[in-house]
C-alpha cells in the first residue's frame, strides 16, 4: 500500500508541474517553455538510455544525446522554414528522423545503436514542439491525458483485478485485465475530450474513441518497448530521477510511441 500511495503522489506532483508547464507556455512567446522542456527530456532520456547500453558494454552517450538533439534541431530549423521541406505530416516527421539516425550513426562510426535510440527519444520529443505549435496547448494536453490516462487505469486495474501475465519473461507486473482496463480508459477519455473540443481535427464521439483506442495501443506497446530494452540491460528502472515512477524514460515511455501515431494518425480521422 505505501508503494501504491508513493506512485500516486509522485505521479500527481509530474500532472501539476505539466499542467504549469502548458499554463507557461501560453503566455511565453515562441513556445519556448516547450521547447526548453523537449530539449531538457531529450538530453535526460538519452542519457539514461546511453546508461542502459554501457551496462552491455555498448557505450555510445555522446553519439546518442548529439543526435537527440540535432533532431530538435532539424525541427527547429524546419519550423522556421530554413529547410524547406515538402508539405505534409510525414515529411515533417521525417526531417528529425533524418537528422537523428544520420548524426547517430556518423558519430558512432556506422553501429546502429545510437541512431536507434536516438530515433526512439528524439524524434518524439521534437514532435511534441510540432504537435502543439500546429495543434495548440489544449490539444497538448489532450493527447499528454490520452498518453497516460492508460498507464493509470492499467496499474491500478492491474493490482486490483489481475491475474493472467502475458508477457511474463518481458513485463511481470503487467496483466491482461490491466491492459483491458487501460484500453477502456483511453476510449472514453478520448470520447469525452473530442466532445469537450479538446482536439482541433477529431470532433465526434466515435472519431474520439477510436482516436483513444489507437493511441492507448501506441502508449502500451511504447511501455513494453522500454520494458525490453530495461530487461536487456538488467535494470528494473531506466533511473531514479522521477522518485517512485522510476526514471525519464519509465515516465515517457508511452510518450515516445504514442507522440508519432498521433502525428500521423489523428489527422486522418478529420
Amino acid at each position: 500500500m505505501a508503494s501504491v500511495l508513493r506512485r500516486t503522489l509522485t505521479g500527481s506532483a509530474i500532472a501539476a508541474g505539466v499542467a504549469g508547464l502548458i499554463a507557461l507556455d501560453q503566455v511565453v512567446p515562441g513556445n519556448a517553455v516547450v521547447w526548453t522542456a523537449a530539449a531538457v527530456l531529450a538530453g535526460g532520456a538519452a542519457l539514461e538510455a546511453a546508461a542502459m547500453s554501457a551496462r552491455r558494454g555498448r557505450p555510445i552517450a555522446p553519439a546518442l544525446l548529439l543526435a537527440v538533439l540535432a533532431a530538435l534541431l532539424a525541427t527547429w530549423l524546419d519550423m522556421r522554414g530554413l529547410l524547406h521541406a515538402p508539405p505534409g505530416t510525414g515529411w515533417r516527421m521525417a526531417v528529425p528522423a533524418a537528422a537523428a539516425a544520420g548524426v547517430g550513426l556518423v558519430l558512432a562510426r556506422g553501429r546502429p545503436g545510437a541512431a536507434l535510440y536516438a530515433l526512439w527519444i528524439g524524434v518524439p520529443l521534437a514532435l511534441l514542439v510540432l504537435w502543439t505549435a500546429t495543434h495548440g496547448h489544449l490539444a497538448l494536453g489532450a493527447l499528454l491525458v490520452l498518453s497516460k490516462v492508460g498507464d493509470i487505469a492499467g496499474y491500478y486495474g492491474g493490482r486490483r483485478f489481475g491475474r493472467r501475465h502475458p508477457f511474463p519473461n518481458l513485463s511481470p507486473g503487467k496483466t491482461v485485465e490491466g491492459c483491458a482496463f487501460s484500453l477502456l480508459a483511453a476510449v472514453v477519455a478520448g470520447a469525452l475530450l473530442a466532445t469537450a473540443g479538446a482536439f482541433d481535427q477529431v470532433s465526434t464521439v466515435a472519431t474520439g474513441a477510436l482516436a483513444g483506442l489507437f493511441i492507448n495501443l501506441a502508449a502500451q506497446a511504447g511501455d513494453l518497448f522500454e520494458s525490453a530494452v530495461k530487461r536487456q540491460a538488467g535494470v528494473k528502472d531506466s533511473g531514479h530521477l522521477m522518485g517512485a515512477s522510476g526514471g525519464l524514460l519509465d515516465v515517457l515511455d508511452s510518450l515516445l510511441f504514442t507522440l508519432p501515431v498521433a502525428w500521423l494518425g489523428v489527422p486522418l480521422l478529420a
